[in-house]
């Protein structure tokens, strides 16, 4: 039976992995002690990228080595083949490589007939790595049994023809895997071109010919008074609402900037505090969090990704929770990220607006403004300028870092006039837009490389990869001279006891 094709290629054939190795062995099924230096004993996580990485492995004392090494007898051009756990991923053994063993979730297979790289490419291939699942056994964690292991037909080529398609693989992954590095670097490009387009927008470069063709735009600083006037009259109507007599009572001016060391604002713009744009400034919800569907969905520190809020992954407070609807959240409030690693604390993003009530966690502050684009304080926070400001300001603590709510509405921001405000959002949300549009590109890209080396795999086992050479020896007569060569190697045991009687003796 074969099930990688309905016919194999013109002077191919067909054998088991068994009649294919001459040793075909798994690791340690007890590993020894643990050492503190002497030999790797390496496992499955240490086969990855088609390579042996040696990496998170453990020592085992000489002696331990040489028992197990005894059995495996690892040696250069050996395929390992994972067979625990994370099934299928394969390398193969380099010439220049200290000596190591392994334990059982690695299966050592010694090439006859089929050249190492052959091998590994064909253990790579979809149909193999879909039978290696097949034959995976196991509830907790699943694995191949060296018997079944044997039994995995494979294809086999005539071995000019191995060679060829050998060389063939490794150019296109070649070409493949730069294609993968290139795009990989795309990411990292792509957060540059985002701290970039926000610096810019925050030094008053985006807008520079927008300002030129609107000189007559309400300066900010004429914002910033009418704001101030607003917060004063709507403390003046909470106090008389219950009764008081604001000349009685003392107003607290909100935080001031700091003007010390402050860089020179484009013309119409001028320097605010958080505090004095925020009508609210509050800590989410400590309450423990549940994944019922039925609920409130709460937003965590997760959910804050790339300037943006992502609407998955999320969790639930029953409707009748105490602290609503106090904590349900409005379209325009920002939610900034307290309490995180220190690379992450302060990420920033604004809460578009949901179908439904959407409230938010204790890691996270949400700050609502007036008079100011709540897009505006969010972009600056997630810009060069706003990251310096988080690491001047973040306190270390065991495991995590924070900046807590007081720190937030004494930072200082530039506010632009409100007109320019606008068109900063729009620039800037087209950039970012095409910034998306390119990474999801990317990654669908990436798939798709994916899928390229699948197909080529595919390809070069159904004998499409490369030219045929009928003057090729057939793999068929390849096999025949190793399957007598391992019949003669089996030597006969002598028959103890009296000698056969002739046969005629027998009869009679």
């Amino acid at each position: 039976m074969t099930d990688l094709a309905t016919k194999l290629p013109t002077g191919w054939a067909e054998a088991s992995l068994g009649e294919l190795t001459t040793k075909l062995v798994d690791g340690s099924h007890n590993p020894p002690k643990e050492a503190d230096f002497g030999f790797p004993m390496l496992s499955a996580r240490n086969i990855d990228e088609g390579q042996i990485q040696f990496t998170k492995y453990r020592f085992i004392s000489e002696q331990s080595f040489k028992v197990e090494h005894a059995r495996t007898q690892v040696s250069p051009g050996d395929v390992l083949l994972t067979i625990v756990g994370t099934i299928g991923r394969t390398a193969i053994v380099p010439h220049s490589i200290q000596p190591f063993t392994l334990q059982r979730s690695v299966a050592v297979l010694a090439p006859q007939g089929v050249i190492p790289e052959f091998l590994k490419f064909q253990l790579d291939s979809p149909i193999i790595q879909t039978q290696l699942e097949a034959e995976a056994k196991g509830t907790a964690q699943k694995g191949i049994y060296l018997k079944a292991l044997a039994g995995i037909k494979l294809r086999v080529a005539p071995l000019n023809e191995q060679r060829h398609i050998v060389t063939k693989i490794t150019e296109l992954t070649a070409r493949s895997h730069r294609a993968r590095e290139a795009l990989d670097a795309i990411p990292a490009l792509l957060d540059r071109f985002r701290q970039s387009v926000l610096a810019a927008a925050f030094r008053g470069d985006l807008t520079a010919e927008w300002r030129a063709k609107n000189p007559d735009v309400e300066p900010a600083s004429v914002l910033l008074d009418r704001i101030r006037q607003e917060r004063y009259r709507k403390w003046e109507k909470n106090l008389r609402t219950k009764g008081k007599d604001p000349s009685r009572a003392k107003y607290e001016d909100p935080l001031a900037p700091e003007s010390d060391g402050l860089p020179s604002l484009p013309e119409g713009w001028c320097w605010a505090t958080v505090d004095e744009l925020a009508v609210l400034t509050q800590y989410g919800s400590s309450a423990k969090t549940y994944e019922d569907p039925s609920g409130i969905p709460v937003l965590r520190m997760g959910n804050i990704v790339d300037g943006t809020l992502l609407m998955e992954g999320l969790k639930y407070l029953p409707a009748d929770h105490d602290e609503f609807p106090e904590l349900f959240l409005e379209a325009g409030d920002i939610l900034f990220n307290r309490t995180n690693s220190p690379e992450l604390v302060g990420k920033t993003a604004v809460f578009e607006g949901a179908d439904g009530p959407v409230s938010f966690a204790s890691y996270l502050i949400r700050v609502r403004v007036r008079g100011c684009l709540p897009q505006i304080v969010s972009m600056y926070i997630n810009s060069p300028f706003g990251r310096a400001w988080v690491g001047e300001n973040i306190n270390q603590q065991v495991g995590q870092a924070n900046i807590n709510g007081s720190k937030l509405r004494a930072l200082t921001i530039p506010v632009p006039p409100l007109e320019e405000q606008r068109h900063i959002v729009a620039v800037v949300e087209r950039a970012l837009m095409s910034r998306g549009q390119v990474r999801e590109t990317v990654g669908i890209t990436l798939d798709g490389l994916e899928t390229l080396t699948q197909s080529i795999l595919a390809k070069a086992f159904r004998g499409e990869l490369v030219p045929q050479d009928p003057n090729d020896e057939p793999a068929s007569a390849l096999l025949d001279r190793i399957r007598g060569e391992r019949a003669e190697a089996v030597v006969p045991k002598a028959r103890r006891g009296r000698k056969p009687r002739e046969l005629t003796e027998a009869r009679g």
